[in-house]
């Protein structure tokens, strides 16, 4: 996923610093899983079933953290992270995006060259 988030960032923003992290930091972007353990390797059932149960503690974050956008990165778990920008009330501009998984890498990076011009950025 980070290499992915790189490679878009970079070929629609051009390169920063050489710390692809910081930069991101430094944008003042966030990179968050909307499960905080790993879901990838439950039976489907129990991974939709996580990642329902997750929502609350998203929503958590998303306080905390107050973004000014919102992008998801797998397009199945849209709803979930939209009911959770909802629950603090948050009203920001929200994406969603395909997983850079199972083929669709040049899928996701489309999609994030139309929307990374539309993100805010605090410095760049």
């Amino acid at each position: 996923m980070a290499r992915h988030m790189q490679r878009a960032v970079e070929a629609a923003l051009g390169t920063g610093s050489g710390d692809f992290l910081e930069d991101f930091k430094t944008r003042g972007w966030y990179l968050d899983d909307l499960a905080l353990h790993p879901v990838d390797k439950l039976a489907p059932a129990q991974r939709r079933a996580a990642w329902r149960d997750a929502k609350d503690s998203l929503a958590a974050r998303i306080a905390e953290y107050r973004p000014r956008a919102i992008v998801t990165c797998l397009l199945r778990i849209a709803p979930i992270v939209e009911a959770a920008a909802d629950m603090p009330g948050s009203s920001v501009p929200r994406f969603a995006v395909s997983f850079p998984g199972c083929g669709q890498q040049g899928r996701f990076h489309r999609e994030m060259a139309r929307i990374l011009p539309m993100f805010p950025q605090d410095a760049a």
